[in-house]
């Protein structure tokens, strides 16, 4: 806890304890739906029999690939949206964590859909021609094509995948922005632009990021920032966000998730005839056993989550840090991130499984008792 309690709104932290509770409830209810569709999934064989339903239709390896799966997809989505309405989206509507209609955001997660389609057909062709032509090593060129498209998506990501679900815009000429740039001048850093995103069309909590690779790369504010936090804790969270820019996070994590997926690739490479032995199936590598091996290679990814969400902490510390040193009073970024805090209903602290396997920052309580340290605030 905090060494300055009334740095929080008391009525908002009763609120966060209450909603965590219900949250926490639900993605372990949540958890469970997802399980129980994938085990009946595999229980009844329906990996198989929809391969045999779709295969006579055409001769097309491309169009079957992309029926067979989309139609998995559809009705996982189907299922996981109407579970996640009544657990997740009521939940944040109620709490009023979110301004986005049933509509609206019915209408994002088909968005979501039609991508993770195209991502899973092209991914699972693509797994498929490797495991036919390059038996012993597929894993590396598999890991290497992996490594490809995550550059191509970081590189994409603020041109062409987040526009369709926010509106990006430079950010608005006035007092306020110029006194940002001063600030960035003063710093010692050129930056083109800064960028705002119409958080405020689906969300009442602000936030703030960089994004994108090389001549894409951006810095981003919500555009709810502007109604609910001051000058100079705007300037904070800046801070924060150049510091990333500073360090070169983007690059560092793009290394780490490059040893992360030559690691998984391998050792899908030599667990998958195991799990293949164990299931029965008649081919090792065919269209309706990628089901199945994606699931594997996501539960790998998850059991070795700790490792990148441990340097993604260590990163948001290192830009914390040089937030700190960078703005006037460092009371400013503490007052900023309570804020945050309330506004989102975010827990101050994480148990032991969340900051393993969930939290890629570190606890908030943690993050504004540094800066209150450093300000040399007290009870």
């Amino acid at each position: 806890m905090t060494k300055l309690k009334d740095i929080y709104d008391s009525k908002r932290r009763k609120l966060a304890e209450e909603y965590n509770r219900k949250k926490d409830r639900n993605d372990v209810l949540l958890l469970v739906g997802n399980l129980l569709f994938w085990i009946l999934f595999f229980s009844f064989s329906l990996e198989i029999k929809i391969y045999d339903f779709i295969f006579v239709f055409t001769d097309s390896i491309v169009i079957n690939l992309v029926v067979y799966l989309g139609i998995i997809l559809f009705f996982y989505e189907l299922y996981s949206l109407l579970i996640a309405y009544y657990l997740s989206y009521r939940l944040n509507e109620g709490y009023r964590l979110i301004k986005q209609s049933v509509k609206g955001w019915i209408i994002d997660d088909l968005k979501g859909l039609i991508l993770n389609i195209i991502v899973v057909s092209v991914g699972g062709g693509f797994f498929l021609y490797l495991t036919a032509n390059y038996p012993e090593k597929w894993w590396i060129f598999f890991a290497l094509g992996c490594i490809m498209f995550l550059l191509i998506v970081t590189f994409l990501f603020p041109i062409v995948l987040l526009p369709l679900f926010f509106k990006l815009e430079p950010y608005p000429a006035g007092e306020l922005k110029e006194r940002v740039k001063d600030f960035i001048e003063d710093i010692g850093l050129e930056i083109d632009e800064i960028y705002q995103i119409n958080l405020s069309s689906k969300l009442n909590y602000a936030n703030a990021a960089v994004i994108g690779l090389g001549s894409t790369r951006k810095i981003i504010l919500g555009d709810n920032l502007l109604d609910n936090y001051s000058g100079d804790e705007i300037e904070a969270i800046l801070a924060h966000e150049l510091g990333h820019h500073v360090h070169q996070d983007i690059f560092k994590n793009i290394l780490i998730q490059t040893l992360f997926i030559f690691l998984l690739s391998y050792i899908m490479y030599n667990l998958w005839p195991l799990v293949f032995t164990w299931v029965g199936y008649k081919n090792m590598y065919a269209v309706y056993t990628l089901p199945l091996i994606l699931i594997v290679f996501l539960l790998l990814s998850w059991l070795f989550s700790p490792i990148s969400l441990y340097f993604s902490r260590k990163f948001e510390r290192a830009a914390d840090g040089f937030a700190l040193k960078k703005i006037p009073n460092p009371r400013y970024f503490a007052s900023a991130m309570a804020k945050l805090a309330d506004t989102s209903l975010s827990a101050l602290e994480y148990n032991k499984y969340k900051l393993i396997f969930k939290a890629s920052h570190p606890p908030i309580g943690e993050r504004i008792d540094r800066a209150l340290d450093c300000g040399g605030v007290e009870d």
